[in-house]
């Protein structure tokens, strides 16, 4: 199905005035799967607000997605403290809080909340180890340096 879309077109004597319609979202109805009518601007605010919780800064959120970083000079060990994917590149270097020499990935997520919140890491490696650590997240205090937990 197509649909064509044309110059709504008025002789004025003289020649032709061309008038283009325009439709506002607020006037088109919509028809939701259950059979209710809305219009196209509620559909579409109700759409957003799903994106608003995708972005939203509050943990636990329904919905919510993970960042993904893309690390040029972070730290992994002292940084990292926001919660998402932090893509390193081999030979990073344990001088920058990697875990080993093997680049990989890693997951960063807070748990708890106030002074009692923890800061918790997990490290993928390309040689197929797994790494944790754990800091309190309001210092930074490292209370469990990178730890082996699975090898291949």
């Amino acid at each position: 199905m197509s649909i064509k879309k044309s110059i709504f077109k008025i002789s004025n004597g003289s020649g032709w005035d061309e008038h283009h319609f325009e439709t506002d979202s607020g006037q088109v109805v919509h028809t939701t799967e259950d059979g209710e009518q809305t219009t196209v601007e509620e559909a579409l605010n109700e759409l957003n607000s799903d994106f608003e919780i995708l972005g939203s800064q509050n943990p636990g959120s329904a919905g919510r997605a993970l960042k993904i970083y893309d690390v040029s000079s972070e730290n992994l060990k002292y940084g990292c403290f926001g919660e998402g994917i932090y893509i390193y590149p081999p030979y990073y270097g344990t001088e920058k809080g990697a875990p080993d020499d093997w680049g990989g990935y890693i997951i960063s997520i807070g748990i708890g909340g106030g002074s009692s919140k923890k800061h918790l890491k997990y490290a993928y490696t390309l040689s197929g180890a797994v790494y944790f650590m754990r800091q309190a997240a309001e210092t930074g205090t490292v209370e469990q340096d990178w730890t082996k937990i699975s090898a291949i």
